[in-house]
């Protein structure tokens, strides 16, 4: 086995394995026509935590590489949290500010919603504890297989994101905007593959073997399972989700 196999039943996996990347399958994805404005609202309000928290997973995985002295890989992730941050060069740089403060940006400007008020219910804490304690293993196969999962599952998720956003907007009968537009399509047809095929270039140095691509390729499927029950339990709870004339609030009572 080698990375260019890894790479396609990676690839096989995310189109047939995982409902949250599956549009057809995820659940919230699915049954959008369902949901009131609100409800929309919380999922994206939700939704934008992870991005928010994007950093720190990654910080999580860099610290456990670094112990283990995976040092291309550990580069990689130095230069990815960097891009992050805004600092990247060239198109990566298209927005010199942190990609969640564009995101913040652009929910406000379309829903007047601050993103940054949103507070994390019960399946987002557990999704992000879960992935930050999977970038905390032993295994440094299995850690960087954890994080290819968030790099690989991006470009699907942000195109499915990017739709629930513009569906949402019909609501308000509003166009969405350019820099809407422009976040998800710099991020789905250029930074996110970027950070993908780099990823896995750089692990490809330090795996050799079947062993260590099986390892690899177990973090992947436990960081896709957790993201999985994340988005399964999130359609649970939007439906206790209530109007408020200040804005999204959660039900503590689920």
């Amino acid at each position: 086995m080698n990375k260019e196999k890894i790479s396609k039943r990676i690839q096989d996996a995310l189109k047939y394995d995982f409902v949250s990347v599956n549009e057809s399958k995820n659940p919230i994805a699915k049954n959008l026509e369902l949901l009131s404005y609100r409800q929309k609202l919380e999922v994206l309000s939700q939704y934008s935590i992870f991005p928010k928290n994007i950093i720190s997973m990654l910080v999580s995985a860099t610290y456990a590489l670094s112990y283990f002295s995976w040092k291309n890989v550990v580069e990689e992730l130095t230069q990815n949290i960097s891009e992050e941050m805004g600092l990247g060069e060239g198109q990566i740089a298209k927005f010199q500010l942190p990609h969640y403060t564009i995101l913040r940006k652009v929910f406000m400007e379309c829903f007047e919603l601050d993103i940054n008020l949103a507070y994390p219910n019960a399946s987002t804490l557990l999704f992000i504890e879960n992935v930050k304690e999977v970038f905390n293993h032993s295994d440094p196969e299995f850690v960087c297989g954890g994080v290819y999962a968030l790099e690989s599952s991006a470009i699907p998720e942000l195109s499915m994101v990017k739709k629930m956003a513009l569906f949402t907007l019909q609501d308000v009968q509003k166009k969405a905007p350019e820099l809407m537009i422009d976040f998800f399509d710099w991020h789905v047809n250029a930074i996110e593959i970027a950070h993908r095929d780099r990823l896995l270039d750089m692990v490809g140095r330090h795996i050799q073997k079947k062993k260590g691509w099986l390892a690899f390729e177990n973090g992947f499927r436990e960081v896709m399972t957790i993201m999985d029950a994340w988005w399964t339990q999130l359609a649970m709870e939007v439906i206790h989700t209530k109007d408020s004339t200040q804005g999204i609030l959660i039900d503590s009572s689920f």
